[in-house]
């Protein structure tokens, strides 16, 4: 794919910046999933000997990463505004491969705590990538850009744990995947820094803004405000059934030979769906509009998990899983690309910042709000409240983003 013939000089490369950045964000994503699955597994050799102390700070280490990220996250891009996106991302992906270093040789759990609230402050790479590749893709191109940024994403999402798991297997160490980690961190700094077309310069005649000041810019807006909220629901609804997946499809499965397998597969298969579908649902939103794919993805996939409450057959629950996998694949791009469409080009690193915080504020409070909600209520309410999520963040779109006008 070549950029048309008379793309305006400041689209130049964005095809190979594209291309560059998804891996980037494919090999970032996969070394971050790459270290969770063996974080049990550690744990005993750290000192914690206890089933429910190794249950306990399996969640506090999984979930602190998200949660600095969420707070840190407007930091990068004000930082990224005066030295540099593809800097930043080189930076921070130093800087992981360095902390997973030092993982690799932690004696204790509050060292490894430490060092994964650090690391989860280093997550600069995310809205650098994404602003990195909206502000040079065309305007008319934005959902096709921001779905196979989306897709790189899922990619390392989904082979982080599975080599992660061989890893471990292959070496008979929990800690090989820390090693892993700091292996492809530096690989995709150096992709950036190469393959990546020289930045023009930044915007040096922007006054410097605090993050207070890039928090308010957000919040007055009528509507990135609102994109904010809807960011958060979605990552919230789409997020609170990640703690139940495993349980429910063990449930359908009692018996079953393969139940651990099975399971597992229950769990990829969403992320199949979502690769299958982002890209494809990015390029539609082009056509037909961020707004309306956003719509379609969030009512298709409110549809898919509410019946997940009363699945009685592993099977079903496998397609259902699917289905909803390939609906949220158009949530994330089509969100991010009304964001960058809204967005002055001066201010768009910083509001990437912002925006992304509530991506990660989700990916910590929606797992956290469904273990509570399945610990009150039973696992099928989780499926309900994800839903209602859905329908509630449909509502809000319907009611405070206007309907898509011609690019």
């Amino acid at each position: 794919m070549t950029p048309p013939a008379d793309a305006p000089p400041a689209e130049a490369g964005w095809v190979r910046t594209l291309w560059a950045v998804a891996l980037v964000q494919a090999i970032m994503t996969g070394s971050f999933t790459i270290i969770g699955p063996t974080i049990p597994q550690v744990l005993p050799q750290l000192g914690v000997e206890t089933v429910g102390g190794v249950r306990a700070w399996t969640g506090v280490l999984m979930g602190v990463t998200p949660l600095m990220a969420a707070l840190t996250s407007p930091l990068w891009s004000n930082v990224a505004d005066r030295l540099g996106r593809k800097r930043i991302i080189a930076t921070t992906a130093v800087g992981n491969a360095l902390l997973a270093l030092l993982m690799s040789v932690c004696t204790s759990a509050p060292q490894l705590l430490v060092l994964r609230l650090a690391m989860g402050s280093l997550s600069g790479f995310s809205a650098a990538g994404i602003s990195l590749v909206a502000g040079r893709a065309p305007s008319r191109r934005l959902g096709y850009a921001l779905g196979w940024l989306s897709t790189g994403q899922l990619l390392g999402m989904l082979i982080g744990p599975v080599a992660g798991g061989i890893i471990a297997d292959a070496f008979h160490s929990a800690r090989a995947p820390f090693l892993l980690t700091a292996t492809m961190s530096p690989m995709a700094a150096v992709l950036v820094m190469l393959v990546v077309p020289k930045e023009r310069p930044a915007h040096k005649d922007k006054v410097a803004r605090t993050v207070w000041q890039d928090l308010a810019l957000v919040a007055r807006s009528p509507l990135l405000a609102p994109l904010f909220l809807a960011m958060l629901l979605a990552q919230l609804a789409i997020r609170s059934v990640d703690p139940v997946i495993v349980l429910t499809a063990q449930q359908l499965l009692a018996g079953n030979l393969h139940m651990a397998s099975l399971a597992g597969f229950a769990v990829s298969v969403t992320g199949l769906g979502n690769l299958a579908a982002s890209p494809f649902l990015g390029r539609r939103s082009d056509v037909i509009g961020h707004r309306k794919v956003l719509l379609i993805s969030l009512i298709g996939a409110a549809a898919l998990t509410m019946p997940q409450a009363v699945v009685g057959q592993f099977p079903l629950f496998v397609i259902e899983r699917f289905g909803v996998g390939m609906f949220i694949g158009g949530v994330l791009p089509t969100l991010n690309a009304l964001i960058g469409r809204t967005a002055a080009d001066a201010d768009r690193t910083s509001v990437y910042g912002v925006m992304s915080s509530a991506t990660f504020l989700g990916g910590f409070a929606g797992p956290l709000a469904g273990g509570m909600v399945s610990a009150a209520f039973g696992l099928g309410s989780v499926f309900v409240v994800s839903s209602l999520l859905m329908v509630a963040g449909l509502v809000w779109i319907v009611r405070k983003i206007p309907a898509d006008r011609k690019a």
